[in-house]
């Protein structure tokens, strides 16, 4: 810092190093008084400091212009020009003015690396920056991976292609992190505040900033911080130029090759520059996953209540039969993880092809002296065809069975599954935007006009074969499964002495039958953004309080995002839709319903080895999963979809979504200077405005059900009437705004020349996604009339429609079982908002070394969350009578009225599941970071160099379960007929609280990387790791958490330079997760942090890639 109290001098030299760092970088947000100087010698030193500025607009003599290894700027302070030499140096005892300065070039690696510190470091924020050139020498897939490269960064794998997708910024999750593209936000087709990566790589990017302490410039959102992916710009090159790569790919699990293909050319002109870019990427992916489905407990050792005395087992039984049972929510502890079992384990292979087509381009141009204009877009669009089969063993849980004071439960009627999907899907980024900035004598203008877009569309095709009755044998079971390795579950040995079971794994084909065919050919999803910006600074050089305020800036910005969403399904789990021959049966009466996998003529093809993984139901006798024939399959989805168009099918179900949401926002901030002491900070005001209009949907029915044998209660048969309008939707209109003051500052001391301390502090906001803003309803209304016992006398035999069972004469006595399941959205919901408390110590000792402490703490209040009303209100009767269909009513009324069938001495199950605000957290750890370079040191060791990170997360939240009673809501709290009341573990009108770690925040993460780097070669070695993170709330206290994962990378390129013709040309290899043979799990879920419980994984094996690289 200046030490200068001459504001008008502080001022200049600071207004010259900025706009130097503008042409480069386009940071707007650079402190370069002081560090001005030894900006520009540093970059003199590296060979950079002419890369973003080219003749036409370097500084002119007496403006701060470089002349003779010297920098020169406009005022010593004292009405005369000042030379200072332009030293790369961390040291302030600097030659004198006619020292003879060695030329020192740095390139490659460490060019970048100097170029990313020397960023991070005149950064008024706690920054970090990746450059893209330092990103392309590791073997990262996309920007997800980049990005977790920088410290207290990590990323959620894909299960499906094991991709980086979704990043964390100190331990929260990607909705709570803003991230844009060249400060423009990218349009959204994830469904919420998430911004998917998988797609997004570092072609043409210049650099990855992270910014950690947000001044009020920056955006509301950000609690976990801001990302911004820069663009390449066309000024930011000395020199037209063109370069080109080809790169190949090999996948070992798919045995297939891809490839990805750039080109890239920058032109400069006398007064403009232009650039372009194309690049394409194919992929053939092949991957295996294991899925876990219904937990339950397979035993209960007896339990004891809150006074010690043993707790009767049918009192027990009854509330683990209960859906609604306090049960579910109970802490981790309370039932032993090991007893933990699934009712279902599937194991799936999925192929696809993922085609990638980026473009992206943009013109600069010097309209005159003092302003600049930039047009800049980018396209990225992605097609991924996909096919996924898989086979599963099935088990009901049927009842509990005492044995020896325990309670053990009885699975029955096993089953195989065979299923399979077609999944494809298109996806679509685009963004443009036009900036202009005006630099005056004391002021500087900038304004934005943008644009982006975001599109998704991925229709999907099921269909379902199983064994039906063909293994309903009492001795034939499938838990508790045992598990070979460590993470692959396998039914008892025991079923593969069953003849029919051995028959239907090997031979699939002449024993499944047709169960269901689902098609939803629609499922789009669409988001357009505009937006126009406008910011000023004004510099000011006002003696303050023994300093200087050095400038005030302040800026405005309106925003407006429009989504639409529609969802159009044809037909839901309706085989008798469906015929052999794949046509549409508008009567329902398909020739496919009930038949066996061979009659579909050319539809089986197959089985894919379970060997990349470990073939880990070679047991049982299964070495393969059962796959169908692609081809024959998307034939026969063709053919139906053509057909239930041609005959006017009626859709199954239409969902639909739309919202618009507006956004207002200004701030202001100033930057002040005394001494060693910088100080920036400001407020923040935002104003949110969304409208919604959403469905209201009601699936309403009787099923009644009867015993084919009166003696034999396992010939039960259902029968399901329909009580509801076909593709019964009203509209639902809401809409919910609010306003946010958030008050930032970030605070400097530097405590040496090259030591310096950060502060920052501040609020910072994440909304509710539109989905959850948005008040879309669906209601499952459920009456059942059960006969199910020996002996009992049939309930409405032979009835099928509401009518008929109006005619009958069913009464409320006559109902078994009444069930309200409702989801919702929450207009009402408040943004989560967070206190944020951040510090840095900065030690940059010499060019290309950078050590740096981070410490950081969070409260997060009114986070987010779905949980489910425990009180019997908040349906409104109206909208459900007026969804029944005449005769649903004619029946309800019948029954006495949906006030008494809805009553609470009546209904059995109420559940109602809306997001809800309430739970709050704390975030706190530190980051620790270094980059070094052994230029020092002779030989070989001259030319390695280490970066490496680690950040430790200590997160708590506090979840509401069941809010507590309270004066204004006497109704909350647990009942008095909950089973934790009635253990004495509670009392009525308490609230059920659960503890837990905040979502997707692993403890730890570290990165590192040694590379070595000569004229032609590079090597680098990198490892990631992160540490267990936890996911989710799950039943009976079993959390669900993400296991710790570790990856090793390998990088190595030979530069021919021009030996093999007039372009620079290079060869590469790349080996990401170098370590895995195809048995380490990219993605693995468990009950319990230390992988207790297996719950889900994923295995996507490892990719080869070779490329050559050639710039003209």
């Amino acid at each position: 810092m200046s030490g200068s109290s001459d504001g008008g001098a502080a001022m200049d030299e600071r207004d010259h190093a900025r706009r130097l760092n503008l042409l480069r970088t386009g940071c707007g947000s650079c402190r370069l008084a002081g560090h001005g100087i030894r900006l520009l010698a540093a970059l003199g030193s590296i060979g950079l400091l002419t890369l973003g500025v080219p003749a036409w607009s370097a500084p002119a003599q007496g403006e701060g212009a470089v002349d003779g290894g010297t920098v020169r700027t406009a005022d010593d302070g004292n009405g005369k020009d000042e030379e200072r030499p332009a030293v790369a140096t961390g040291n302030t005892d600097v030659a004198a003015p006619d020292a003879v300065i060695e030329e020192v070039v740095v390139f490659g690696r460490r060019r970048d690396a100097e170029m990313s510190i020397e960023a991070k470091r005149q950064d008024d924020r706690i920054v970090d920056v990746l450059s893209a050139d330092q990103a392309s020498r590791l073997p990262d897939n996309n920007v997800a991976e980049s990005l977790g490269r920088i410290p207290g960064v990590s990323f959620r794998r894909s299960g499906e292609t094991g991709n980086g997708n979704f990043i964390s910024v100190r331990g929260l999750d990607s909705a709570l992190s803003s991230i844009s593209f060249d400060g423009v936000k990218s349009g959204l087709s994830s469904g919420g505040r998430r911004v998917p990566l998988d797609g997004i790589t570092t072609d043409d990017l210049a650099e990855l900033r992270v910014v950690k302490s947000l001044l009020p410039q920056d955006a509301g959102e950000g609690i976990g911080g801001a990302v911004d992916l820069v663009s390449r710009k066309p000024l930011d090159y000395r020199d037209s130029d063109a370069s080109a790569t080809f790169e190949s790919r090999y996948g070992e699990f798919a045995d297939a090759w891809g490839y990805r293909g750039r080109v890239s050319f920058n032109r400069l002109g006398e007064d403009f520059a232009y650039r372009f870019s194309v690049s394409s990427r194919q992929r053939t992916i092949r991957n295996f996953e294991l899925d876990s489905t219904s937990s339950n407990l397979r035993y209960l050792p007896r339990l004891v209540d809150a006074a010690g005395n043993a707790v009767d087992n049918d009192f027990v039984q009854d509330e683990l039969d209960d859906p609604g049972s306090s049960f579910d929510n109970v802490t981790p502890g309370f039932f032993p993880l090991d007893a933990i079992t699934f009712e279902e384990y599937t194991y799936e292979v999925q192929d696809q092809q993922r085609d990638t087509l980026s473009l992206s381009g943009a013109f600069e141009w010097q309209l005159t002296p003092t302003t600049r204009l930039l047009l800049s877009a980018r396209v990225n669009r992605q097609e991924a065809l996909a096919v996924e089969n898989s086979i599963a063993f099935d088990n009901d849980d049927d009842d509990f069975e005492e044995i020896d004071g325990m309670l053990y439960t009885i699975f029955d009627d096993p089953e195989l599954d065979l299923e399979s999907q077609i999944e494809d899907e298109q996806t679509l980024n685009a963004s443009v935007y036009l900036s202009a900035s005006t630099e005056l004598e004391r002021t500087s203008l900038s304004y934005r006009v943008s644009y982006s877009t975001a599109a998704r569309d991925a229709p999907e095709t099921d269909i379902d074969f199983d064994t039906g009755s063909l293994l309903d044998a009492d001795d034939v079971v499938f838990v508790p499964f045992s598990f070979v390795g460590e993470y692959f579950p396998v039914p008892n040995a025991g079923v593969a002495s069953d003849p029919d079971f051995v028959d239907a794994i090997m031979n699939p084909v002449g024993t499944q039958i047709l169960d269901d065919f689902s098609m939803t050919p629609k499922n789009e999803r669409d988001n357009d953004r505009i937006g126009v910006k406008f910011d000023a600074e004004r510099q000011l050089g006002l003696a303050f309080a023994g300093g200087n305020i050095v400038s005030v800036r302040a800026g405005a910005e309106f925003g407006r995002s429009v989504i639409a969403d529609e969802d159009v399904t044809l037909v839901s789990f309706e085989a008798d839709a469906l015929n052999l021959d794949g046509t549409f049966s508008p009567d329902f009466e398909g020739t496919g319903e009930g038949e066996e996998l061979e009659r579909f003529e050319g539809l089986f093809g197959g089985f894919v080895s379970l060997e990349p993984v470990g073939s880990p139901l070679a047991s049982i006798g299964l070495h393969g999963i059962p796959i169908l024939n692609e081809r024959t399959f998307r034939r026969l989805a063709a053919t139906f979809e053509e057909s239930f168009t041609r005959l006017g099918g009626e859709p199954f179900e239409t969902f639909f979504f739309d919202a618009e949401e507006t956004l207002l926002t200004g701030y202001v901030q100033a930057e002040f200077e005394a001494g060693p002491l910088w100080v920036v900070g400001g407020v923040r005001v935002e104003n949110y405005r969304g409208s919604f209009s959403s469905p209201l949907a009601l699936d309403a029915r009787l099923i009644t059900v009867n015993l084919e044998d009166p003696n034999d209660e396992d010939s039960a048969v259902a029968e399901r009437i329909d009580l509801g309008l076909r593709d019964a939707a009203d509209v639902i209109r809401s809409s919910a705004s609010n306003t946010e003051v958030l008050p930032r500052f970030n605070l400097l001391y530097q405590l040496g020349d090259d030591l310096q301390l950060r502060i920052g502090a501040g609020y910072s906001i994440a909304r509710p996604s539109f989905y959850q803003l948005g008040n879309a309803t669906s209601i499952d209304f459920v009456l059942v009339a059960e006969a199910d016992q020996e002996g009992d006398a049939p309930v409405l035999p032979g009835v099928t429609t509401a009518a008929e069972a109006v005619a009958a004469g069913l009464g409320l006595d006559q109902l078994t079982e009444i069930a309200v399941f409702v989801s919702s959205g929450n207009p009402s919901l408040d943004n989560a908002k967070s206190r944020n408390l951040d510090a840095s110590i900065e030690y940059y000792p010499m060019p290309g070394t950078a050590i740096t402490l981070g410490l950081f703490v969070k409260e997060i209040e009114n986070f987010i969350f779905v949980g489910a009303e425990p009180v019997s209100g908040g349906l409104d009767l109206d909208l459900i009578r007026d969804l029944l269909s005449p005769d649903g009513q004619s029946l309800v009324e019948q029954l006495g009225g949906l006030e008494a069938v809805l009553g609470a001495d009546a209904i059995d199950v109420l559940d109602i599941r809306q997001p809800r605000n309430g739970g709050t957290a704390e975030v706190s750890g530190f980051e620790f970071a270094g980059q070094h370079q052994f230029g020092w040191a002779r030989g070989w060791l001259s030319r390695m160099g280490l970066s490496g990170n680690v950040a430790y997360t200590d997160s708590e939240a506090e979840i509401a379960v069941v809010e507590a009673a309270t004066t204004s809501s006497p109704d909350g709290g647990l009942e008095d007929d909950e089973a934790l009341v009635v253990l004495g573990f509670a009392d009525e009108g308490d609230g059920l609280y659960r503890q837990t770690d905040f979502f997707n925040a692993p403890t730890w993460s570290a990165n590192v990387t040694l590379f070595y780097e000569s004229d032609r070669l590079e090597v680098a070695l990198s490892a990631q790791h992160q540490s267990s993170s936890f996911d989710s709330v799950d039943d009976f206290g079993f959390d669900q958490y993400s296991a710790r994962y570790t990856q090793w990378d390998f990088y190595m390129e030979y530069d021919f330079e021009r030996d093999i013709g007039p372009a620079s040309t290079s060869v590469y290899l790349e080996i990401p997760d170098v370590t895995d043979t195809g048995r380490n799990p990219t993605d693995l879920q468990t009950l319990g942090r230390e992988r207790r419980v297996f719950d889900e994984a994923s295995f996507n094996g490892r990719e080869f890639r070779m490329g050559i690289r050639a710039s003209f």
